[in-house]
């Protein structure tokens, strides 16, 4: 569909949000003429925000111009020519969202009149690729959603339809028969998905979804939690630790307790968004019979597209280290709901199994009767891949009727102190043999 290019001049109405047109940072600078020649020319009433209308030439010329009237986000209407040339030209509307309309000719001729007024609002993060908008809403109505139409002439194909209603996160490449239902097939032919039915009042009302988390300890004994179930999955968290009591003061034992960054990051696919809290717990002491414990909370908030926050929560969060003599370790993390925000404790059990074993370590499941002047070995393995056995500090051999004897310092050997895998060896005395001069 070809228009001729009503060349006429306009009186301009620039309203630079935030002054961005004298923006200090050069990539904030909005109708940036460094970037392009006739940037915001001939434009109408018009309305451009920070690091929109520049890197192009064109980009925004003759917009809102000849009675018209167009409003530019952030970062939109760039990134090459004519990206929204001519938009809501000879009285029609363009209302662009942020990070919307960028390639060449991405957003050319939307919303325009040509003899009757056009009227199109394009959402935030819409409209990215060569023409992936061209002519939307010209002289007719055009929505077009959120995180929609990225690609090369991904909603082209409707710029004849009187009416066009493209839903968030959609249309985002060509129908191919087997990447379910698109805007358009190619730049001329309509796919599969209903664009004519408006939506009803309130669809487009988004319902945001943060469910607490599921916290648990690490075989490093780091504390991870899992958010499952975000909607939408679009969304971003935005995450910080402070101190457990009311979840709004200073970090307690900050020095041990550390947010990585880039930790929890959005997976569109899943809704799955996870984070680690790093936890020094390297000097644990776990010899002996003894406890260490880490408070702290985890406050979470969940943003929209545009970065806003949306809705928040709070976790505060116990994780509890305690050894016992019989090498069980246990953590912990507990649950309580509060004022929006939930307490939530999580465990985590230390082991170290034993068993009969061979110099080899091969486990004996059937024990036989052991001879006198035979070695006895135990094997004894940690059951977490980062909790060493230090030392073994007693050894006892018992039988009915005979005292129980530590046999550790009599003819005993260890072999793997302060690994995940130790094995001991030992020559049992002959009193806890069954007789004197047969078998144990």
């Amino acid at each position: 569909m070809i228009h001729a290019l009503l060349l006429q001049s306009a009186t301009a109405a620039i309203n630079y949000v935030d002054s961005c047109n004298t923006a200090t940072v050069a990539e904030d600078v909005c109708c940036d003429y460094t970037s392009g020649t006739d940037v915001c020319t001939n434009v109408g009433v018009f309305t451009v925000s920070t690091g929109s209308c520049r890197d192009g030439s064109y980009v925004c010329e003759y917009a809102g111009g000849s009675g018209g009237t167009a409003v530019i986000g952030e970062d939109s209407c760039k990134g090459g020519e004519l990206a929204c040339f001519k938009a809501a030209f000879d009285g029609g509307t363009a209302l662009i969202g942020n990070k919307s309309c960028q390639g060449y000719g991405a957003c050319y001729y939307v919303g325009c009149g040509v003899g009757m007024a056009g009227d199109i609002k394009i959402g935030n993060g819409s409209c990215v690729g060569m023409h992936s908008c061209n002519n939307l809403g010209l002289s007719q109505l055009a929505r077009v959603g959120n995180g929609s139409c990225n690609c090369q002439n991904c909603c082209r194909c409707l710029e004849d339809q009187l009416e066009v209603y493209i839903p968030d996160n959609s249309c985002n490449e060509l129908e191919t028969g087997s990447n379910g239902d698109q805007c358009c097939k190619d730049a001329s032919t309509t796919g599969s998905l209903d664009t004519t039915t408006a939506p009803a009042f309130g669809d487009a009302i988004k319902d945001y979804t943060l469910p607490a988390p599921d916290c648990s300890i690490t075989a490093d004994r780091n504390v991870k939690c899992d958010f499952t179930g975000i909607a939408p999955a679009t969304g971003t968290l935005a995450l910080s630790i402070t101190g457990y009591t009311d979840c709004t003061g200073a970090a307690a034992r900050s020095t041990d307790i550390s947010l990585p960054t880039g930790a929890a990051t959005a997976n569109a696919a899943g809704g799955l968004h996870s984070v680690t809290i790093d936890l020094t717990t390297a000097t644990l002491d776990l010899t002996a019979a003894s406890s260490e414990e880490f408070k702290f909370c985890l406050l979470t908030s969940l943003k929209d597209g545009t970065g806003n926050e949306v809705i928040y929560q709070g976790q505060k969060i116990t994780a509890t280290f305690t050894v016992d003599l019989d090498f069980e370790v246990t953590g912990g993390i507990a649950s309580e709901e509060y004022n929006g925000f939930e307490e939530k404790a999580v465990d985590k059990t230390y082991g170290v199994t034993a068993f009969q074993c061979d110099i080899n370590r091969n486990e004996i499941t059937t024990s036989p009767a052991l001879a006198i002047g035979t070695t006895l070995f135990i094997c004894l393995d940690s059951t977490d891949a980062n909790t060493v056995i230090q030392t073994v500090e007693t050894l006892v051999v018992s039988k009915t009727g005979v005292t129980p004897s530590n046999v550790l310092n009599a003819n005993t050997e260890l072999q793997g102190e302060g690994t995940i895998a130790v094995t001991i060896g030992t020559r049992p005395y002959v009193e806890f043999f069954e007789d004197t001069t047969t078998n144990l």
